[in-house]
């Protein structure tokens, strides 16, 4: 399930689970209303993050969102890398046209593409339960989608 136009526009960060899961928190200029999260089941064909979560920030959403397939791997770095004590992995995107790929060196190098390897595990059927989120059904104005928005972003 592709995340729709109109709720790409308002995304500044995207959250990727290892199940597949996305969660979108939304926020539209000053005077135009305030903050809201998404949820979505499946927005990447082929998603392989070992454990965690996926952070994406505003500018690298559609980058992301634009993949076929995104693999972590853990075992990337240099000898000096791994003498420091740094786990530095690699993030692939296959776009299609061919492979983006990104270094990233988790709680030491920050930017619009982080992995937090220590997140705690959450599954869509946590989040579809919609208890904690304040949730109200969006479907009325997506037809055919899931939704859900709540002030109360975890």
């Amino acid at each position: 399930m592709r995340i729709p136009a109109s709720l790409r526009r308002t995304a500044r960060t995207l959250y990727l689970y290892p199940d597949g899961h996305a969660v979108v928190v939304h926020q539209r200029l000053p005077g135009e209303g305030g903050s809201w999260a998404t949820a979505h089941q499946r927005v990447i064909e082929h998603l392989r993050i070992p454990a965690g979560r996926l952070i994406i920030a505003r500018e690298a959403i559609p980058l992301v969102l634009a993949a076929r397939d995104l693999r972590i791997d853990r075992s990337a770095g240099t000898s000096i890398t791994k003498q420091l004590g740094l786990q530095a992995v690699e993030l692939s995107l296959n776009l299609g046209l061919g492979l983006a790929i990104f270094h990233l060196i988790p709680d030491v190098i920050s930017s619009d593409i982080s992995w937090q390897s220590d997140a705690a595990p959450e599954a869509w059927e946590d989040l579809h339960a919609g208890e904690e989120w304040g949730v109200q059904d969006l479907k009325h104005l997506y037809p055919g989608s899931r939704h859900r928005t709540g002030r109360n972003i975890r």
